[in-house]
């Protein structure tokens, strides 16, 4: 028997025992693909637990491979996150500059502040602490706005407690406790349970400032000027 068919027997007699086929070349020190012994082993019969068992072991290393495909995935992610993050560092210097700031805090308020049109005065909402905080930081060091002169009201889902979430934002924001207006239930989430554990609510900024108002409106203006809009 030449060496080829004493390893293709070998190969089909491990087989019939149950074996996978990377236990097959695991078994005999080879690398053959899979495509190759699958061929090889065509003619081998396998008993209905022993197909089963093959089913398991292939699930299993479905569920493997996904686990590590996840974690290579997060891997690769959390390095282009951090190379972003290198490149972009330089803009943490220019930020010092007050023209700069004006700039993030004009487009900030055209997102998310409210319009002179329809309210007279500076008022922002947000559900997200950082927007918050960037606000009320920006608007201190370009317009010198203090925490102390500002008010604050939080829109909340039914099941909330208002106390506990004014106490949040106040901590947060810097913001007085007796500077906060009565919290205002969302009337839309009235029997529906909150899913977000780390959900605060809206909380709303406000305070006087029309000037103030109109100019980042006009920065937002002259800025889309600028891109032809």
């Amino acid at each position: 028997m030449s060496r080829h068919a004493h390893l293709h027997n070998k190969i089909a007699s491990l087989r019939s025992q149950g074996l996978t086929y990377g236990e097959i070349n695991y078994a005999l020190g080879t690398s053959i693909p899979s495509s190759s012994l699958s061929y090889i082993c065509r003619g081998v019969t396998l008993s209905k637990e022993q197909q089963s068992q093959l089913k398991v072991k292939a699930n299993e290393r479905l569920q493997k491979a996904r686990i590590l495909a996840v974690i290579a995935n997060r891997n690769i992610f959390v390095k282009r996150v951090a190379g972003y993050r290198q490149a972009n560092l330089k803009l943490a210097e220019k930020f010092k500059s007050r023209d700069i700031k004006l700039i993030a805090l004009a487009m900030l308020y055209l997102g998310e502040g409210s319009k002179w049109k329809s309210y007279r005065g500076l008022a922002l909402g947000s559900t997200d602490p950082r927007i918050i905080l960037m606000y009320i930081r920006m608007l201190g060091q370009c317009y010198e706005v203090l925490p102390e002169n500002m008010r604050a009201c939080v829109q909340h889902r039914a099941d909330q407690n208002p106390v506990e979430l004014t106490t949040y934002w106040a901590k947060l924001t810097g913001i007085p406790k007796d500077r906060f207006y009565p919290c205002y239930v969302d009337k839309r989430t009235i029997g529906k349970p909150t899913t977000k554990p780390n959900y605060k609510g809206v909380c709303k900024i406000s305070c006087p400032g029309t000037h103030i108002q109109l100019e980042l409106e006009q920065i937002a203006v002259i800025i889309s000027e600028a891109l032809g809009i």
